[in-house]
C-alpha cells in the first residue's frame, strides 16, 4: 500500500539520516509490520514501545532492539523476560 511504502521510504531516509523513528506516528497496522518494526528497533531500539503487541511478544524482534539498546527489554512481552536468548 502507498502507507507502508511512505512508511518504508521514511525509514531509509531516517536511517541515512541518523534520526531515529516514532512508530507512534504510525498507523496501527504499520506497527504489526514486521519488516518495518525491525528496521525501526535495529536503528531505534526503544522504537519497540510503539510495536503491536504481536510483534513485542516475537523473540527475534525483541533480539534486534535490546541488542541495539539494552533499556528496550522493559517492552518486550513478559513471556520473553528471563529468556536466556535475550542479550542482557
Amino acid at each position: 500500500t502507498d502507507d507502508r511504502f511512505l512508511a518504508s521510504i521514511s525509514l531509509k531516509v531516517m536511517k541515512h539520516l541518523n534520526f531515529t523513528l516514532d512508530l507512534d506516528r504510525f498507523q496501527e497496522t504499520l506497527q504489526d509490520d514486521r519488516s518495518l518494526v525491525m528496521a525501526a528497533v535495529a536503528t531505534d531500539g526503544m522504537a519497540l514501545r510503539f510495536a503491536s503487541h504481536r510483534l513485542r511478544a516475537e523473540r527475534q524482534v525483541c533480539f534486534v532492539a535490546v541488542r541495539q539498546q539494552g533499556m528496550a527489554l522493559e517492552f518486550c512481552a513478559k513471556n520473553l523476560l528471563g529468556d536466556e536468548e535475550l542479550p542482557d
